[in-house]
């Protein structure tokens, strides 16, 4: 990260006041937010001290330790989509990066939208985006999975608009993660499990332990490994009459290094992941004249993709009093995520290509010996984030009912972003080192050989350098938060942010909380909030492989400021704005019971979106041929089939509403009963599509991306749990209900195949004419029966989806099953785009936990 004159001066200020403050912090008393039940204490979507979810004036979930041990789950992204209803972590397959970082999203809305803490601290974003038709295309988040399960003591998910208080992102609400304390004690934990098919092995092993400092400090640590193999739900190719793709959950290899801790005012916290998959992509059929070398492959080949995502973060920051009321936090928190990508059991079909022109009338022997290396480092991202944070609260005597909690703070924040090339031979035409100088396919003459390897053309060196960025931005905040009687609790927030690259924004936010009685009490909230563009978005390029009605092209991503984008009149994006609403209802009469009512709207101008691929061609909305003679010379210059780029392209407007109930009930000899009932209820339109002049709003933004959007996640979602313990036994058991998802790129329509085609759509080949890919709701459940042995050792043993389901099957002459397997069907069973629970089916474990110092 850049130096700067503020970096140093936090840098410093830093270490002056940690050294002169120590002795005095360790004759205070313990601090009153560490003193308090954590279980029920948080302190996410308040700055006041104390406050418990039970009297906020905003939507709070609280998912304590004891339900994320009998969650089952092994990953974080898995543990909200389980307890969670207004979150979605959908899965995907054949989507590059996406097989291995996926989409996190919060309230329907992309996962740029929502943003993630730890330890109530920013946490840095992902390097990677989305660029295929997943769930959040064209939106980088925040890998959540390179946290840990056995690191987290709790989560708290604020269910709305947050912005004024955190900033940019916080547009669908936070979700933040506390990490593991003081009273942590030692856990050993070991997992095995496996699919009901057989596959997707699991192997999970994990250690957490503290150890004290001093005699209030703390140094809490966690080490997990987990390997996961593939699973496979592809069907047999028609083509081969084998099964040839791999269509399901990528494998994974996982290593966690996680730590938080305490020294007197002082605090740490932090860790490092490290993470590797392979996952493949389409499959290269013998005869694939562009692609394939048959001296190498005669009977095709399958590429395949080895990812790795490595992730660091390291925060550290000091706590303590001015006087006897005002209250500090001087923190710096520093986030680097990298990804990258080799590329394996493939070709660049161009090197055999250059070799033949070079050597006519070589032999076959000798053109296989000389289509260079079938394995090639493609590049990677890497994205980094340094974040400065000083706050400052104290309860001020206004004269009021109560007294007034008063919070400001400043945020100083440097991010850089970039892209490192690969070899040579990942994106090069032959030995060139040129991307735009094709030679003739060894197969056929006529046809030129693809550059780059197959699969994931790596990262050139004019990439690389165009990809290189770096921002800082400032913000300042005022929030303020009081009973002004026994019964009305209001809040006020407003926060100015400035960035160098996207200018600034102002933000407000007023909350109130009326108690009727002692059991009902109303809320809401209504606040303005932004997203400024990520800087992956406003950097990011590549040449990828995309489907291009029945054929693959390849398309290119200009960054913001390319030529391509500019001759579209893109030159700059700018920030999202949001206003957010919501209104619920509490009532809590006691004896174990507690219900919530929430509705919520967020309406969101000029959200940037990733666009569909132009050719440099388009016609009006009459119908007549219309050219954009200088985009269609740069494609043809840099020999892309098309390009595509980022823009302010849509509004939208979501509606929704959350209901949560929760029951407790002992008995004297049947145990104590938990029942929870948790459902949500969203719904996003696309209100306006604001294209760039030339081209036609459908064009841009189809209907198939629209659909993405409105109706790719399930706008139901519903979560029943019973939990019960009795003695040394405990079950728990939840029933998860997901809605119905609709899209529709896979379809004729989708990719642009006239229906009226005689030899495709409705036609000889008779390909399904459908204009949507739809899979019905479904109900999974999930079961888990624990017993404690006394002497610290508990097993487990359970089942996800026991109920064995899967997204409807497509038909049998879907576009998807022609595309992978064409002129025949077969390959693809499930969908591809939005499959919010997997195609996994039932999966069954068994975990022992060991605990011996608690």
């Amino acid at each position: 990260m850049k130096k700067t004159i503020i970096h140093a001066a936090i840098i410093t200020a830093l270490a002056t006041t940690y050294s002169t403050t120590t002795q005095a912090a360790q004759e205070s008393s313990s601090k009153e937010h560490t003193a308090k039940d954590s279980k029920t204490i948080i302190v996410t979507g308040t700055r006041v001290s104390g406050r418990t979810i039970e009297d906020t004036a905003v939507p709070v979930d609280l998912i304590t330790s004891d339900i994320i041990e009998e969650s089952g789950a092994s990953e974080v992204g898995e543990l909200l989509q389980k307890l969670a209803p207004s979150f979605n972590f959908s899965r995907t397959t054949v989507s590059d990066g996406t097989d291995i970082i996926r989409p996190a999203t919060l309230r329907g809305l992309g996962p740029d939208q929502v943003l993630i803490l730890v330890n109530g601290k920013r946490r840095h974003s992902q390097a990677w985006v989305n660029i295929q038709q997943t769930i959040g295309r064209g939106s980088a988040g925040t890998d959540i999975n390179s946290i840990p399960v056995s690191a987290i003591e709790h989560i708290e998910v604020l269910r709305d608009g947050a912005a004024a208080q955190y900033g940019s992102d916080a547009i669908a609400g936070v979700i933040n993660i506390i990490l593991k304390g003081g009273s942590a004690g030692t856990t050993i934990s070991g997992k095995w499990g496996q699919t009901k098919e057989g596959d997707g092995t699991v192997k999970q092993v994990s250690a957490n332990s503290t150890i004290e400092l001093g005699d209030t400090g703390f140094l809490n640590l966690t080490a997990e490994f987990r390997d996961r193999d593939a699973t496979n739900r592809a069907g047999i190719s028609n083509r081969k009459d084998r099964v040839i793709m791999r269509l399901g959950d990528s494998s994974a290899e996982n290593k966690y290094l996680f730590f938080n801790g305490e020294a007197g005012i002082a605090y740490f916290f932090g860790g490092v992941s490290s993470r590797s998959g392979q996952s493949g992509g389409f499959y290269r059929f013998e005869d694939r004249a562009d692609r394939n070398v048959p001296q190498v492959y005669p009977d095709g080949f399958l590429p395949l993709q080895n990812t790795s995502v490595d992730d660091t973060s390291l925060a550290f920051g000091i706590r303590d009093f001015i006087g006897e009321s005002w209250e500090y936090d001087l923190s710096a928190v520093y986030g680097k995520n990298e990804y990258g990508f080799i590329a394996s059991n493939s070709l660049n079909a161009s090197i055999a290509a250059q070799y033949v022109a070079n050597n006519p009338g070589a032999t076959d022997a000798e053109i296989a010996a000389n289509a260079g290396p079938t394995r090639a480092d493609s590049g990677g991202i890497e994205f980094q984030q340094l974040t400065y944070n000083f706050d400052l609260s104290s309860p001020l005597d206004w004269g009021l009912h109560d007294d007034v909690y008063f919070s400001t703070g400043i945020e100083y924040r440097e991010e850089d972003y970039g892209i490192n090339a690969g070899e040579l031979v990942s994106y090069s035409c032959g030995y060139t080192g040129s991307t735009n100088n094709p030679f003739p396919s060894v197969i056929d003459p006529n046809v030129a050989a693809a550059c780059g390897m197959q699969g994931f053309p790596g990262y050139s060196p004019e990439i690389s350098a165009a990809s290189q960025r770096e921002r800082d931005n400032y913000a300042f905040y005022i929030d303020m938060e009081s009973n002004l009687s026994d019964n009305f609790l209001l809040g006020i927030a407003a926060r100015y942010e400035d960035f160098s690259d996207a200018g600034d924004a102002t933000t407000g936010k007023i909350s109130a909380r009326w108690d009727l009685t002692e059991t009902f009490g109303l809320r809401g909230a209504v606040s303005t909030g932004f997203r400024a563009p990520s800087l992956a978005q406003r950097a990011f390029t590549t040449v990828f492989t995309d489907v291009d009605g029945t054929e693959l092209s390849q398309t290119y991503h200009a960054p913001e400021g390319s030529e391509f984008a500019a001759a579209y009149g893109v030159n700059k994006l700018e920030h999202e704005s949001s206003d957010n609403m919501s209104l619920g209802a509490v009532y809590s009469p006691g004896n174990g019971l507690s219900m919530s009512l929430d509705a919520y709207q967020i309406d969101i101008e000029d959200r940037i979106v990733l666009g569909g691929g132009l050719n440099g061609q388009n016609a009006d909305a009459n119908g007549n041929p219309v050219v954009n003679q200088p985009a269609l010379d740069y494609l043809n210059a840099n020999g892309y089939n098309k390009g595509q780029f980022f823009s302010n392209a849509i509004d939208t407007e979501t509606f929704g509403a959350d209901f949560v109930l929760t029951y407790d009930w002992g008995t004297e000899g049947l145990g104590d009963y938990t029942f929870t009932w948790l459902s949500h209820y969203n719904r996003t339109e696309v209100k306006e599509i604001n294209a760039p002049q030339g081209v036609l709003p459908e064009t841009l933004f189809s209907q198939a991306q629209v659909d993405n959007i409105e109706t790719g996640q399930p706008r139901q979602r519903l979560m029943l749990g019973l939990d019960w313990a009795l003695n040394n036994w405990s079950s728990s058991l939840k029933v998860n209900r997901y809605g119905k998802v609709k899209t529709s790129f896979f379809t004729c329509q989708g990719l642009g195949i006239p229906t009226s085609n005689p030899d495709v759509c409705n036609g000889a080949l008779g390909i399904d004419p459908s204009p949507s890919v739809r899979s019905s709701a479904k109900w999974l459940a999930d079961l888990e029966v624990r017993y404690d042995f006394d002497n610290g050792v508990r097993l487990t043993v359970g089942g996800n989806n026991i109920t064995d389901e899967y997204p409807d099957k497509l038909p049998e002459n879907a576009v998807h099953r022609f595309i992978s397997d064409a002129p025949e069907f077969g390959n693809y069973i499930y969908p591809w785009e939005s499959t919010p629970f997997g195609i996994n089916g039932a999966f069954y474990y068994v975990k022992l936990d060991l605990s011996p110092s608690n």
